[in-house]
């Protein structure tokens, strides 16, 4: 778990599911809202609480997000041990943000949320901080939380220096998904709506055609599902996985990501020389190391949180 990634990276986090449709929380009623869902050492999570942060956190920045009770009880798990206890500590070893920069990334994500999420329809992302009641204060103080704990991940892990040879192992054992290509997908709900996806064109009907009848992504609509030369790195992991190993125009198995269910195909791909993508290398390596520690970190936090969920 790497925090920020949500405020700091959208552009990453989006480039497979920007712009798809996506599913609301339903809000409890007023008697319940001050029902405990979950409990840790030191405090605990109300349902209103949880209920906003959740919107802030799911509803509002991933699209077509698959609600059931496994998510909200990991939602919650998460968002108590970096938000509750991981901040405390930070705040505990005297880390402190930048309050002054903090107005200005509130308009940054704001935009980046709009452009990625809502394709550019600021009036549907207006109309969606207003359904979820969130502020411009609510975005402000998951800004400071998230620079709280980048600083304080910085702080703990300090400088990475990665070696040549770790750089040129690295590269070897990822050089597909350091490719760029282009690659064709038709995303729906099930699995069985995958499989019958992947029937049909397997019998010969056209892929762009198909994508535009069935994709959830609603750029299929003008694109029929294709994404022309781009970065198979920036890709959800799974969806990056099988693009980059997957035969050159062939149709994939079903493919599971936290988006629903994807058909794939591969029409393109160019795998880099190591000298053009080193800077890459240098950065993937250096964030493979510290999230092996940061992840350290999380995991003593969690357990010593004694967290227990009640939903």
């Amino acid at each position: 778990m790497s925090p920020g990634n949500r405020w700091r990276s959208l552009s990453c986090a989006f480039v497979l599911a920007a712009s798809l449709f996506l599913t609301g929380c339903t809000d409890g009623d007023t008697e319940n809202k001050t029902a405990v869902v979950a409990t840790y050492q030191g405090g605990q999570i109300t349902a209103a609480e949880f209920e906003k942060q959740f919107h802030l956190g799911r509803d509002l920045i991933m699209p077509d997000f698959q609600v059931n009770e496994e998510n909200k009880r990991k939602f919650l798990i998460e968002y108590i041990t970096l938000y509750k206890v991981l901040t405390k500590q930070a705040t505990d070893a005297g880390i402190k943000p930048d309050e002054a920069a903090l107005d200005g990334q509130v308009k940054e994500y704001k935009e980046q949320v709009a452009a990625l999420v809502y394709n550019g329809d600021q009036q549907a992302f207006e109309q969606r901080l207003k359904q979820f009641a969130i502020r411009d204060e609510d975005i402000k103080e998951l800004a400071r939380q998230d620079e709280l704990l980048r600083l304080y991940k910085s702080a703990k892990i300090g400088e990475i220096k990665p070696t040549e040879e770790e750089l040129q192992t690295y590269f070897g054992q990822h050089k597909g998904a350091l490719s760029t290509g282009t690659v064709s997908h038709v995303l729906v709900k099930t699995e069985a709506e995958a499989k019958a996806v992947k029937e049909r064109l397997g019998k010969g009907e056209d892929f762009a055609a198909v994508a535009k009848e069935l994709s959830l992504d609603p750029t299929a609509k003008e694109n029929g599902g294709r994404m022309a030369d781009v970065q198979f790195d920036l890709f959800v992991p799974e969806f990056r996985d099988a693009a980059a190993t997957l035969p050159l125009n062939t149709l994939s198995d079903p493919i599971r990501t936290e988006y629903g269910w994807h058909i794939l195909r591969v029409d393109s791909r160019q795998e880099p020389a190591f000298d053009a993508v080193k800077a890459d290398v240098i950065l993937k390596v250096k964030e493979v190391k510290e999230n092996a520690i940061w992840n350290d970190i999380y995991e003593k936090a969690q357990a010593e949180a004694e967290i227990n969920v009640k939903i």
